[in-house]
């Protein structure tokens, strides 16, 4: 392997091999430092360090032993493109770019420098660029499934089906199991295809991966399409071709509560655990209670796992969860201040009994609470966490402009309706709703127009539901792209309330059934 005769050279490179193979890079490195130590100018046993650095994310190191070992063997590609690579790690495009360019003028044979080009010009959105380069660096490597897949993923983002496809079909060629080319062709067959393309390609997923979070797709497409029968019989199936799969017995369940079959979702939870009691699947169970509003069967089977894994903190919380979600917010205290009071830098404990706190009218610990907690982490969960100690505590103004600050700090659609969705509901219990309506109207637009049309959708939402109808109407009339409205009241409105369900439904209905 290395141009030496020395044999402790050649036995330290042997054992640094070996621990790098079994993922011990630092012993690796150790070892390959000994034999640099023997023969400090030999270029082979500074490339295997530099592969070693690599390797172990020391992207910097990596770079500044390439550099050294430019000085003993100038002008190798490979070098130079192993230094594009860790500039793309580091995410510093363009230094990537040239050195991608370097490797290629020295080489132009050496085939890896075109992909590591192709890549730093996508990162820096140079999209044309990008897709001629994917172009040339699979004529050097035509079976290389990453340049396949990048070039596909550019095809979709513009709206070229037909090339996506085709790139996805080579890249799922040369290797089936890249969960990332398998979504992308989920996603493609979503986009252009009917029902029967999409659970065929969820389904082809399935058996490229193993990957049974496919299988629950395919049941959760079903149930949003209102296909009960099918969506229990498909369900069933998969359960009963993997009997002792936690996530096939969870997904059967589900389809079970959903059509509040309640007995027989338990009954899939108590047969699986019967032949796999662990942890995991008595979480999974208790959770599934837990949201289906099984409170007391929930607790019952927490106490008898607190019981089993006495030193588990798992079950203390789920017994604070349950608790709390039951509203029994007094015996919900002592289980989360346990926790908290073990880990009292736990953003996760914190935040919990800082709002457990409010919920039992405690004023001032809660927010001194989340003010240390802040200190720790910074995100919109803990500005979320403010929303909800203040409006416990009946300081609206101070609670939406904590909601305010959770949303800007959000740019996924979802997650924003996962924090807006329910304050709407609440405001509208508790008759806060005008000031939400006010934070909607001077909520700062983002560059994505569909996150303007959900402001103005939940807007619609709230008058709704104070029978302001009719105002609501105009608020969604007056959007400009109807095909975002359609998807966005179809995906992620989901209320409660029962005025602003029977307003987007009816809306629905009426302007978005017939859509092309």
């Amino acid at each position: 392997m290395f141009r030496t005769d020395n044999k402790n050279v050649y036995e330290l490179t042997e054992k640094a091999q070996k621990l790098f193979e079994a993922g011990d890079f630092a012993g690796s490195l150790e070892t390959i430092n000994r034999a640099i130590s023997i023969l400090p100018r030999n270029v082979d046993l500074h490339d295997f360090k530099s592969d070693i650095l690599f390797h172990s994310g020391d992207f910097e190191e990596t770079i500044k032993e390439l550099e050294f070992i430019e000085t003993l063997d100038p002008g190798d590609a490979s070098h130079y493109s192993m230094e594009s690579l860790c500039y793309l790690q580091m995410g510093d495009d363009e230094k990537a770019l040239d050195l991608a360019d370097k490797a290629i003028k020295v080489d132009k044979d050496y085939e890896f420098s075109y992909y590591n080009r192709a890549r730093a010009l996508n990162n820096l959105g140079r999209t044309e660029d990008a897709i001629s380069a994917y172009k040339l660096s699979l004529e050097k490597n035509p079976s290389d499934p990453d340049g396949h897949r990048d070039l596909a993923e550019l095809y979709l983002d513009a709206g070229n089906y037909k090339m996506a496809e085709r790139e996805l079909k080579l890249s799922l060629r040369f290797r089936k199991n890249d969960k990332i080319t398998n979504d992308l062709m989920v996603e493609l067959k979503l986009a252009t295809g009917g029902a029967f393309e999409f659970t065929k390609a969820l389904l082809d997923a399935f058996k490229n991966t193993a990957d049974t979070d496919y299988l629950v797709r395919i049941t959760d497409f079903l149930l949003d399409n209102g296909d009960m029968d099918n969506a229990e019989k498909i369900a069933k199936d998969f359960y009963n071709s993997a009997l002792d799969n936690l996530d096939m017995a969870s997904n059967l369940a589900k389809v079970y509560y959903i059509e509040q079959k309640y007995d027989m979702g338990n009954r899939i939870f108590k047969e699986y655990i019967k032949r796999n009691n662990n942890i995991e699947a008595n979480e999974e169970y208790i959770k599934m209670l837990v949201t289906t509003a099984q409170y007391d069967l929930a607790l019952s089977i927490i106490e008898e796992n607190a019981r089993k894994y006495p030193e588990e903190e798992t079950f203390i919380f789920y017994k604070f969860y349950a608790l709390s979600e039951k509203g029994e917010h007094a015996d919900a205290l002592l289980p989360i201040k346990t926790l908290y009071d073990k880990q009292p830098d736990s953003v996760q404990y914190g935040i919990n009994y800082a709002i457990e706190l409010s919920h039992n009218g405690v004023k001032d610990e809660p927010v001194d609470i989340l003010n240390r907690i802040s200190k720790l982490d910074k995100g919109p969960e803990i500005e979320r966490a403010y929303y909800t100690v203040y409006g416990n505590l009946g300081l609206y103004d101070k609670a939406v402009e904590y909601l305010g600050r959770a949303v800007e700090m959000d740019d996924d659609i979802e997650e924003i309706c996962d924090i807006l969705n329910p304050a709407i509901e609440d405001s509208i219990t508790k008759n806060y709703h005008e000031k939400i309506i006010q934070l909607l109207n001077t909520l700062p637009d983002k560059e994505e127009n569909i996150i303007h049309a959900l402001y103005a959708i939940e807007k619609a939402c709230i008058l709704s539901a104070v029978n302001r109808t009719e105002e609501a109407t105009k608020i969604l009339e007056g959007i400009d792209s109807k095909e975002d409205v359609c998807m966005i009241i179809n995906q992620y409105m989901d209320f409660e309330n029962s005025r602003i369900s029977e307003f987007l439904e009816d809306y629905f209905n009426k302007h978005c059934n017939n859509l092309n």
